[in-house]
């Protein structure tokens, strides 16, 4: 994948994830779509430039609007995503200079922002099992 700054990077995939690629790729050639490596994977379905690549703003429209609806969450962003993603690899353990490279973050302290939430979340959790833990021994 091509990040905005035209620099590449390696995007993970599960296995599940892998498959829905490769069926997903397989309608188009049942299209008749001839596929070779510089073919885009997600094409615009935009009325000025259907089969184009698929840019920011039709990934930011999709999230925002139809996932956003379809899901009922608000303010839905392709960036959120970003942010899970970073706190889902913090919460199974990654070394944060791992999840960094993982993220495409440069900065630490950029990353750190990221997941403050899910530390916070971490720290109340760890606060409550204590607790509970020292209530059933005393």
């Amino acid at each position: 994948m091509r990040k905005k700054d035209k620099s590449e990077a390696i995007v993970p995939l599960r296995q599940s994830a892998r498959e829905q690629i490769l069926v997903y790729l397989e309608r188009r050639r049942s299209q008749r779509e001839a596929l070779t490596d510089d073919t885009p994977l997600f094409l615009s379905y935009d009325l000025r430039s259907p089969g184009h690549r698929l840019g920011y703003q039709g990934i930011y429209y999709f999230t925002k609007i139809r996932l956003g609806e379809a899901t009922e969450i608000q303010n839905l962003t392709p960036h959120r995503f970003r942010h899970t993603y970073a706190s889902e690899l913090v919460e199974l353990g990654i070394d944060t200079l791992l999840a960094r490279a993982l993220t495409g973050h440069k900065s630490e302290k950029v990353f750190q922002r990221y997941i403050e939430g899910k530390r916070l979340a971490a720290a109340e959790e760890a606060f409550f099992r204590a607790i509970e833990v020292e209530s059933a021994e005393g």
